[in-house]
C-alpha cells in the first residue's frame, strides 16, 4: 500500500479503510492469511539486477501512462 501525490486527497477515506479492515481481521483471524503479501519485499532477491531494472522500468512506465 502506498500513499502518492495522486492519492494524498483520499487519505482520510484510506485510514478510515485500514481501520475497518483490522476490525474485520481480528474479528476473524481466518481472514489473516494471505500468502501473496511478501512478493513486494522478494523483488529485492532476484539476483539479476538487469532484469530487476527492466522490470522497474516497465512498472514505472505503466503507472506513468495512468497520468495521460
Amino acid at each position: 500500500m502506498v500513499m502518492t501525490e495522486a492519492t494524498a486527497a483520499n487519505w482520510r477515506d484510506f485510514v478510515n479503510a485500514v481501520k475497518e479492515c483490522v476490525k474485520l481481521m481480528k474479528a476473524d483471524p481466518k481472514l489473516n492469511v494471505n500468502h501473496e503479501t511478501a512478493l513486494y519485499g522478494m523483488t529485492g532477491m532476484i539476483p539479476d539486477k538487469q532484469f530487476l531494472r527492466k522490470f522497474v522500468c516497465v512498472h514505472q512506465a505503466a503507472m506513468l501512462d495512468t497520468l495521460e
